[in-house]
């Protein structure tokens, strides 16, 4: 197997044009991230900025509180504020659902309440919105395919889920067990059966937008308790995944 690093610029049919050269494959797949270089044609709507965030976060060497901690600050009143301990270090960032991004300041100000300032800093847009998975025959997965989800701007569990599948199943193609049209009716079907889950959650980003921080906190602390918490997540963990998996994900 080989293993080429390149930039696409184009494609035609089977064949990916790239700064190395023209290649082509039985099956393409489009993990190229938000941009969808594969999917995106001249002229396409495929990729719409309106259901991208933009986000940015620095990790520095401090003592935090266990747990994943979400902040709804005005430092980022279009989006929310993150601390993840990880090891001796915290990833602290901030998250525009707008996708503004001149976060920098927003940034600073967050990680000065707890004394802090960023070191190196890094981050992206974020692609939400289920955009059709299988285009002109590629397969898509991941940001490309807005598989980010929305409200909490999780999106590498979703993207390796569907890559597992989208793998499994063109592995089925190349082993002649199935046909490629076969296949992308396959994988749409699995995309399409967490589409109502998806626009719940794009429900409920639309709500931070608009709703006071006091309704905001309300919210917040009636979802912290174990029965509404746990109702939640075992929705919110099924996506891409067998709703019997996602029960016992989460202790009861």
């Amino acid at each position: 197997m080989e293993f080429i690093q390149a930039a696409v610029t184009g494609r035609s049919g089977s064949t990916v044009r790239t700064s190395s050269g023209d290649f082509s494959g039985t099956v393409l797949v489009d993990a190229t991230g938000w941009r969808a270089a594969l999917a995106e044609g001249p002229g396409s709507l495929y990729v719409n900025r309106r259901w991208m965030a933009f986000g940015i976060e620095s990790e520095v060497e401090c003592a935090f509180e266990p747990g994943l901690h979400f902040y709804f600050l005005p430092e980022v009143r279009d989006g929310y504020a993150w601390a993840f301990p990880t090891g001796g270090f915290v990833r602290f960032g901030v998250l525009s659902y707008l996708g503004r991004s001149k976060l920098g300041p927003a940034l600073e100000r967050f990680m000065g309440r707890f004394g802090l300032r960023p070191r190196s800093v890094h981050g992206g847009f974020l692609a939400s919105g289920l955009r059709p998975p299988v285009v002109d025959g590629v397969f898509v997965a991941g940001d490309a395919s807005g598989h980010c989800l929305p409200l909490t701007g999780e999106g590498i569990r979703t993207a390796v889920l569907a890559g597992f599948t989208c793998g499994a199943l063109i592995r089925r193609v190349l082993d002649g067990e199935c046909t490629r049209d076969h296949a992308a009716a396959e994988y749409q079907t699995f995309i399409a059966m967490s589409r109502r889950k998806f626009r719940a959650l794009m429900w409920a980003n639309a709500a931070l937008l608009v709703l006071p921080h006091a309704v905001i906190e309300r919210a917040a602390s009636w979802f912290s308790w174990g029965r509404p918490l746990r109702a939640f997540m075992q929705h919110y963990l099924g996506i891409f995944s067998d709703p019997s998996e996602a029960a016992n994900a989460w202790p009861q």
